[in-house]
């Protein structure tokens, strides 16, 4: 008695699947490589900007080192990433200062309270101060 399981037309039916199956499979992986490349073409224009901004931007990381910072950044802190790398906006070398030239105390300062919030800070306009800038 031939088992049933084995049956041409079972073995058709399960070849049918497996196509299905497979034209599923490289449909998806279709559609995740397109996803990439926007993604790839988002992250260069996304770097493209951050580069070329005229303003300074520094990122920090959820501790506040600061682990980033664009060409004018830089310029305007008189500092290399290097130099930045590693270092907080609270470190004791730094002094940010309000527009008046009072000093930010450390539970105030923008990215500082950026960081703990998670919230967006805005309309404040502050200074820094890093003797390094000086060397």
């Amino acid at each position: 008695m031939e088992d049933q399981d084995q049956t041409p037309s079972r073995l058709i039916e399960e070849l049918a699947e497996l196509r299905r199956r497979m034209a599923q499979l490289e449909t998806t992986i279709a559609q995740q490589k397109k996803g990439e490349e926007a993604l790839r073409e988002r992250e260069e224009r996304f770097r493209a900007l951050f580069e070329t901004l005229t303003l300074g931007v520094i990122y920090h990381d959820r501790n506040g080192e600061i682990i980033r910072a664009n060409q004018a950044a830089e310029r305007i802190l008189g500092l290399t990433i290097d130099q930045l790398q590693g270092s907080t906006s609270l470190d004791p070398g730094w002094r940010a200062i309000h527009e008046d030239g009072s000093d930010f105390p450390g539970e105030s300062h923008p990215a500082m309270k950026a960081l703990e919030t998670g919230r967006e800070v805005k309309n404040v306009i502050m200074g820094g101060y890093h003797p390094a800038a000086e060397e």
